[in-house]
């Protein structure tokens, strides 16, 4: 007696992976407001139904593609706070070396200021940042190298608010400039009232 056929095909583990390379190549050439599904089926090598079936709207590939490039923020502990921003400022030249992270993170800022359920995903990358800034100013405060009158919430904001806006505008641009900068931040900090 032949065996019964198996309902439906496995997924191809490689579609999602295409499919976001697509968009990105996309998002690169042609920015967001001129992004096509067809294109980007078409890039990926698979059909728009296919697209469509993992990712019902553009806003969703955009998300998806910005979570694909976003990196948990990582534990800057180098034992000196100076070394702990030395290594966020590498950090920060790395990403804003990544012009596809540049363009996505832009293009889903510029999104999420016209569609509020996009904001979510701004805000839970933000906040992983500023934990980890956070966390950075705190183990300096242990080791004695801030004080307790530092507003290190305030700071973390600032600190995040700097790099984010040097790596979406370039201006002036990421280098070691913002090795100087981020420094002569921690060195005067806001203090608390």
């Amino acid at each position: 007696m032949p065996k019964p056929k198996g309902g439906g095909s496995h997924p191809d583990p490689t579609v999602g992976p295409r499919v976001i390379d697509a968009v990105l190549e996309e998002l690169a050439t042609r920015g967001r407001d001129r992004l096509s599904m067809d294109r980007i089926a078409s890039r990926a090598g698979v059909s728009k139904v296919t697209v469509y079936t993992r990712w019902r709207s553009k806003d969703e590939l955009l998300v998806a593609a910005y979570q694909h490039l976003s990196r948990p923020f990582p534990v800057l502990d180098t034992g000196t706070l100076d070394g702990d921003v030395d290594a966020l400022c590498d950090l920060v030249i790395a990403g804003a070396a990544d012009h596809r992270y540049t363009v996505v993170l832009t293009e889903l800022v510029a999104a999420a200021a016209t569609d509020p359920s996009l904001r979510p995903h701004l805000h839970s990358v933000s906040e992983n940042w500023q934990t980890g800034m956070r966390s950075m100013l705190r183990a300096a405060q242990g080791r004695g190298e801030l004080d307790d009158k530092v507003a290190v919430d305030l700071l973390a904001e600032v600190l995040s608010a700097l790099t984010l806006r040097r790596v979406m505008f370039g201006n002036p641009p990421v280098n070691d400039a913002i090795r100087r900068d981020l420094h002569a931040l921690v060195r005067n900090p806001p203090r608390k009232p």
